[in-house]
């Protein structure tokens, strides 16, 4: 892929042109941005300038949303106006300069993947996947979308396989999609979600009278989705009484209603999905086996987000965007940090969830900081084992008094260092995400050894 940069910045287009050839793509230097328009580029990270460059940059911006060519533009820390302005004229995506390696290559990988071979032939369809989430880099997520790939392309039954809350449901959708039947009906059934009666009046639908409360037939999901997808949720919570008429209609493709004598054509395509793992629910007797081999002609195992932690980052900022609905905010690298050390257990699901509480707690123009996360999420990053060198060793024979200045002191030159390392050494951010006020973080530098007037204030 070729992305073109348009950075007068050195320090910045160095950071840029190492991050893109660390990604494998090439990068080209341009005066403005028609003229890497002009040069067929796909992505394009412009350095946002002030003076007579500016209304060239704004007219660029608008050129390139009717083309449509991605534009990220940098803009110096704290710029709001500028951000906003950038925003308003088309940009695809705004990040404060220097941005950190993580928001380059997320801003790569998602121009990336539309135009690898993920795509088939069908951008639209496409497009409806990523809307999906379906996004990542890690190499066992790939390989999930690979498979993906192969699944949409035949008509076999598939099985997708994975924790709860891992996407299986959205992996579904995007095999109809991109699939041949893509113009016919998705529907999903929770198999977990309802009691056996109910579930077979689900799947089967029923006839006038075929229990108390039918008061009039009702086609079932098998008849609904005609010639369409139907993904069976959860299939290994479906009773064993109910999995002997699902496998007649599977392998025979017919089925009855309830109350009725008359066969019925299957003509969807099935998927299944599982949290459970199947072969053991075989072994202790909770699942037929012959029903196991019709439904899970071909396996996809989606890997949870602890085995995917470098998607972390970029699926955070994805739901940032999609749920901060225009607000002017942005994540502190603690919070990132934070977020990727961080579990998950209930997966991708929970991750924007985090992300969802995190932006009600803050306030528009606010960067988000730890104490704006579920509580869940602080307690596990500090049941945490200390990192070297963040332990204090008091000298002996001091009194309370100094001990405790002496303490104060250590805590602030380990603490507050971190934070204006994390923050380019702005005392502004710092200051907010201590949750102190600007007088108290200047004495608190002071005390703990800083030149507080050699540092940059926003």
């Amino acid at each position: 892929m070729k992305i073109g940069l348009i950075i007068f910045d050195g320090e910045l287009r160095q950071l840029l042109v190492a991050e893109i050839s660390a990604t494998s793509h090439a990068s080209c230097d341009y005066g403005s941005l028609q003229q890497a328009l002009a040069g067929g580029v796909q992505l394009v990270f412009a350095e946002w300038v002030g003076g007579e460059r500016l209304p060239g940059l704004l007219a660029g911006l608008r050129a390139a949303a009717a083309q449509p060519v991605p534009v990220v533009v940098l803009v110096p820390t704290g710029a709001a106006t500028a951000l906003k302005r950038a925003r308003d004229a088309g940009a695809a995506d705004v990040l404060f300069a220097p941005p950190d390696a993580d928001e380059i290559r997320a801003e790569i990988e998602e121009v990336a993947t539309a135009e690898s071979e993920l795509v088939f032939a069908h951008t639209e369809r496409f497009r409806a996947l990523r809307r999906e989430q379906l996004i990542g880099e890690d190499r066992t997520f790939l390989r999930a979308l690979e498979e993906l790939k192969r699944a949409a392309k035949s008509d076999a039954n598939v099985m997708l396989s994975g924790e709860t809350g891992t996407g299986k449901e959205m992996f579904a959708q995007a095999i109809h999609a991109l699939g041949n039947r893509s113009g016919q009906l998705f529907l999903a059934v929770n198999c977990a979600g309802l009691p056996g009666p109910l579930l077979e009046a689900e799947l089967f639908g029923h006839a006038k009278g075929a229990f108390t409360g039918a008061d009039k037939e009702r086609a079932g999901r098998f008849e609904e989705v005609g010639a369409g997808t139907l993904l069976l949720d959860e299939i290994g919570d479906v009773e064993l009484h109910l999995q002997t008429k699902l496998l007649r209609a599977v392998e025979q493709r017919i089925f009855q209603r309830l109350g009725e004598n008359k066969d019925r054509r299957l003509h969807a395509r099935l998927i299944c999905a599982t949290s459970v793992e199947l072969e053991k629910a075989v072994a202790a007797g909770r699942f037929r086996s012959d029903l196991l081999g019709r439904v899970d002609q071909f396996r996809i195992v989606l890997p949870p987000l602890r085995e995917r932690r470098a998607d972390i980052p970029i699926l955070a900022r994805y739901f940032l965007r999609k749920h901060a609905r225009g607000r002017l905010v942005e994540f502190s690298k603690t919070v990132l940090e934070v977020l990727e050390g961080f579990d998950f257990p209930m997966n991708v699901r929970q991750l924007e969830n985090a992300v969802i509480g995190a932006l009600i707690r803050s306030e528009p123009g606010q960067i988000v900081l730890p104490k704006h996360l579920p509580p869940e999420l602080a307690l596990g990053k500090a049941a945490q084992t200390a990192a070297p060198g963040r332990t204090i060793s008091l000298p002996a024979a001091l009194t309370y008094k100094q001990a405790r200045d002496y303490a104060t002191r250590a805590v602030d030159q380990l603490y507050l260092t971190e934070l204006l390392q994390n923050h380019g050494h702005n005392q502004t951010r710092v200051a907010e995400e201590a949750g102190i006020d600007r007088k108290t973080l200047r004495e608190r530098l002071r005390s703990a050894g800083y030149e507080t007037e050699e540092l940059p204030d926003d």
